[in-house]
């Protein structure tokens, strides 16, 4: 199942760290390098986190603002209720 907020934006992000990931778990003998990997992929993640939890809002308020209904926490209630 895809989710509407997924954008190719968070699909390349997401190769990046975990490339990076990869890359810094494999790191084994030279501990400096180790470290800047490390740092490198830390660095990466949050980002990636920020931007899906970003994008996950925006989402959630372009659903919000779309309803057609005067009171849209009925249409939202009844949507997270399952009750469609």
């Amino acid at each position: 199942m895809s989710v509407p907020w997924w954008t190719q934006e968070l699909t390349a992000m997401r190769e990046t760290t975990n490339y990076l990931r990869r890359k810094y778990q494999r790191t084994r003998n030279n501990e400096e390098q180790r470290e800047k990997n490390k740092a490198t992929y830390f660095k990466q993640k949050s980002k990636y986190a920020a931007t899906i939890k970003r994008e996950k809002t925006k989402s959630w308020k372009e659903y919000c603002n779309l309803t057609k209904e005067t009171n849209p926490w009925n249409a939202i209630y009844r949507l997270e209720a399952g009750k469609n």
